[in-house]
């Protein structure tokens, strides 16, 4: 599954305005200074403002550590 993350996190708060949206950006190796920003967007995902250790996205309901490991193996939460 690729792709769908958008969709589903603005599907999902719309839904339930409760949650929010957030994204996993990660950093361009080579750093152009006339770049408007040096970001690769990775992932999509929602969370509710009482509780941001647990996250929804197109997977399902998780952990954020368990998010960050999908996706940053070596990131340490």
């Amino acid at each position: 599954m690729t792709g769908e993350c958008i969709p589903f996190c603005v599907a999902l708060s719309e839904l339930f305005p409760q949650y929010q949206i957030a994204v996993i950006n990660d950093e361009y190796d080579d750093v152009d200074e006339d770049a408007e920003y040096n970001y690769n967007f990775v992932h999509a995902f929602c969370y509710h403002k009482n509780n941001d250790k647990i996250i929804i996205d197109a997977r399902g309901i998780r952990k954020l550590s368990d998010l960050y490991e999908d996706f940053f193996s070596n990131t340490i939460i």
